[in-house]
């Protein structure tokens, strides 16, 4: 069984050891080691963390069978309900065995609860994820290049309108 926690201050650091694992993995064939270098050092860094906690992001560790496989944030983004997910991710173990959609309702359901009307997410264009979100009833509001630093985020700016559970 998943098990789905707020992460603490002291969880940060397994966070980001996992962010490290799980993105290489994703990322790799289509984006540069530079990129993905620069990006994992610059959000998933200790201190990064820390400074999101801070700023209202909302952390949820997972675990299976007592081991962390992943991590999602989430944060308030508008006074009307809005809610995005910053962060969701399931380590490449334990992905196609129904986890993620565990993960995803449980936050959704955490969101609902703090009275969200509105779901958004951003995924990188080339993201097989995409195609989980579109399963789990999210649509694409927008395409968008996100210019970040030296690089450009390709990315489709999605989100579930009505959260009907």
């Amino acid at each position: 069984m998943l098990k789905i926690t707020t992460a603490t201050q002291s969880q940060l650091s397994s966070i980001s050891k996992l962010a490290n694992q799980i993105w290489w993995h994703t990322y790799i064939s289509f984006l540069s080691k530079q990129q993905i270098t620069f990006m994992l050092n610059d959000m998933y860094s200790l201190k990064s963390l820390q400074n999101q906690l801070a700023n209202n992001h909302v952390f949820k560790i997972a675990s299976f069978q007592k081991i962390y496989c992943g991590f999602a944030s989430y944060s308030q983004i508008d006074d009307f309900g809005v809610y995005k997910i910053h962060k969701l991710y399931l380590h490449q173990k334990y992905q196609g065995l129904g986890l993620g959609k565990i993960f995803l309702t449980a936050i959704e359901n955490e969101l609902l609860n703090l009275g969200a009307t509105s779901v958004q997410l951003n995924v990188n264009r080339e993201n097989k994820a995409q195609y989980f979100y579109l399963k789990q009833g999210y649509q694409i509001l927008k395409t968008v290049d996100i210019p970040y630093h030296n690089f450009m985020l390709n990315d489709f700016v999605m989100y579930k309108p009505e959260l009907d559970y």
